[in-house]
């Protein structure tokens, strides 16, 4: 299954569904429901929040990143291994007596009002957290304002040799050499495991990766130039107009600016310099995306001795083998009768279309005033003057064929 709507099954108590392909499930207004099993699912939500009188919760195995139990007051047992939770509230649900964790992305954990709490299970903690990068581009952080409590509760901490940890601030500092630092410690939970002989105090092992702001998420590429012309980046892709008359570039002619810590593979095309493509492997060592740079050209119209009407293209700038749609909006009593093309190796369709060639293109739109209307069927009167108009319209028809 995919999706599960229970909303409204205000009789159910106990609820599985665990081992589907559960995107989303629905237990609103389910008021009696005390047992709910729904791991290993593709979960990315779960609003409990109406199940007042839960007691068991299982969402193991899902990729949660925010779990709301602050409503559950009876909750007893919680279940939520291998997840994403960067924080986890149960300061309300005093009489859980069963918790397990494990394998998220908590920082710190606030066991104070759990008193009935006899199973902990908090282990395996992985977070990556961004940090401000100093203006001479070294790195530091501190971890008292990033994780809550952390004077009173860490036990231990590891930092490479290239760190510095000072201890009188809180901050651990590294290097510009130094990337994806990497502090480990042991947070001091305050619960005792009873179970042991003697009792064993329950530590909850954090690796935190640190990670400068932007870094992974974002582009890498800064700037891209093309024979020192700018290009304009948008997502992964990257355009560069040239002026007309430019030759394809080569691999010379194209400078990239990256981020300070990421790297980029040698620029490689395959179609002759109209297409680059390059992937680059972001500052955190893990993120790696692939460029497109494209070439693109401009299209003018020009206005020629008789403008009347107007005209606009698009896509313009365009890529080698885009259609481009000229629209064009005559003068009262004029009308489009022809294209001059002035530069670039095209020829526009009936429909005002062409397709883009490999560098710039120069239109110049001929206009005409619309003929008269035609004499009806037994009037004569006026059909030297519609003869003579028609003459002259053919004429200018000729001649743009001719200037073409």
């Amino acid at each position: 299954m995919t999706k599960l709507d229970a909303s409204g099954c205000t009789a159910l108590s106990s609820l599985s569904c665990y081992r589907n392909q559960l995107t989303s499930l629905d237990v609103s207004g389910c008021t009696k429901l005390t047992d709910l099993d729904c791991s290993t699912n593709p979960l990315t939500s779960l609003d409990v929040s109406s199940c007042a009188e839960l007691t068991a919760l299982r969402c193991n195995n899902n990729p949660l990143t925010a779990l709301d139990v602050t409503k559950n007051g009876k909750l007893e047992m919680l279940y939520c291994i291998g997840n994403q939770l960067t924080s986890l509230d149960v300061t309300q649900n005093e009489v859980l007596w069963g918790l397990d964790c494990s394998n998220n992305a908590l920082t710190a954990l606030d066991l104070s009002q759990n008193t009935e709490l006899q199973n902990l299970d908090c282990s395996g903690q992985s977070v990556r957290l961004e940090v401000e990068r100093n203006p001479d581009e070294t790195w530091s952080a501190d971890l008292a304002a990033l994780v809550a409590g952390w004077k009173e509760h860490f036990e231990t901490i590891t930092v490479s040799p290239e760190e510095v940890w000072d201890q009188q601030t809180d901050t651990v500092a590294w290097s510009k050499g130094t990337v994806q630092p990497v502090v480990a410690y042991d947070y001091d939970t305050e619960f005792t495991d009873y179970f042991y002989n003697p009792p064993v105090p329950v530590k909850m092992a954090v690796k935190i990766t640190l990670v400068p702001l932007g870094v992974g998420t974002g582009a890498d590429v800064t700037g891209a130039t093309v024979k020192n012309i700018a290009g304009v980046i948008s997502g992964t892709e990257i355009t560069v107009k040239l002026p007309a008359g430019s030759p394809l570039p080569t691999a010379g002619d194209i400078a990239v600016t990256l981020s300070p810590y990421a790297t980029m593979t040698n620029p490689a095309t395959a179609d002759g310099g109209h297409t680059w493509t390059f992937t680059v492997t972001s500052e955190d060592e893990q993120t790696v995306k692939k460029y497109t740079l494209y070439i693109v050209y401009g299209v003018t119209v020009e206005s020629g001795e008789d403008d009347h009407g107007t005209v606009t293209a698009s896509p313009n700038p365009a890529r080698m083998g885009d259609t481009v749609t000229l629209t064009v909006t005559p003068d009262p009593g004029y009308m489009l009768t022809g294209w001059e093309v002035v530069l670039g190796d095209v020829t526009v369709r009936e429909d005002n279309t062409f397709v883009m060639p490999s560098g710039a293109v120069i239109l110049r739109p001929i206009f005409a005033p619309i003929p008269a209307t035609p004499p009806q069927t037994g009037d004569n009167s006026h059909a030297g003057l519609w003869l003579a108009l028609a003459l002259v319209s053919l004429g200018g028809l000729c001649a743009a064929a001719y200037a073409v």
